[in-house]
């Protein structure tokens, strides 16, 4: 009975535990102009592009994406987000019918995508299985980069360790380090030669 008492306690304490939610909250529109939330992806990481019908760059990405999806279509989901407000449900199935797309497109409905401060096209994010951000790739970006950063996040994906860190896809961070490096670059460059001409001086001197 004391067992029976125990177990039964212990169901309805467990049983109240919220079970962790999906990350990527929110949800887009796809081609048939339907509401369909990101959370249908949990269980399976998720390699997402936010583009626009009128972004030349995104038309050089499709072939590198082709590749991808079919490289990857088994254990990666793969989803194409137009982020641009003018690009309709009928532009994107004219968009699909010249550059033809295997995996999911649609329209970004809400400010779900926001947040990672995507201002370029493309701009492409991967994410876990439970919607958690994992890496982003903002402009062209060759296939053997996304193939081998994939990869690596499949082979491990609680130890992988991404090169932007911030979890944000806004390129001016990258301009920041930049810009960084370019003042660090030209400190080094006039510490040597204030030392340089110190030496001279004394050179000069003796």
């Amino acid at each position: 009975m004391k067992k029976l008492l125990i177990i039964t306690i212990g169901l309805l304490v467990f049983s109240n535990i919220p079970v962790g939610a999906y990350s990527l909250e929110g949800s887009y529109t796809n081609l048939e102009d339907q509401n369909v939330k990101f959370e249908r992806f949990k269980g399976i990481p998720l390699f997402l592009e936010a583009f626009s019908t009128e972004c030349s760059h995104c038309l050089d990405q499709h072939p590198e994406l082709v590749r991808i999806y079919n490289e990857f279509k088994n254990t990666v989901s793969m989803l194409s987000l137009t982020v641009d407000a003018d690009d309709d449900i009928a532009k994107l199935l004219e968009y699909n019918s010249s550059y033809p797309t295997s995996w999911e497109m649609g329209r970004n409905l809400d400010s779900t995508l926001e947040r990672f401060n995507i201002k370029y096209t493309p701009t492409m994010i991967l994410f876990d299985s439970e919607g958690n951000y994992a890496n982003c790739w903002i402009g062209f970006t060759e296939y053997s980069i996304l193939n081998f950063e994939i990869n690596s996040f499949l082979d491990d994906p609680v130890g992988y360790n991404s090169g932007n860190k911030d979890k944000s896809c806004n390129i001016e961070n990258t301009e920041n380090n930049y810009l960084n490096y370019g003042l660090i670059f030209s400190g080094v460059i006039l510490i040597y030669f204030i030392i340089s001409d110190i030496r001279k001086r004394r050179t000069i001197k003796t």
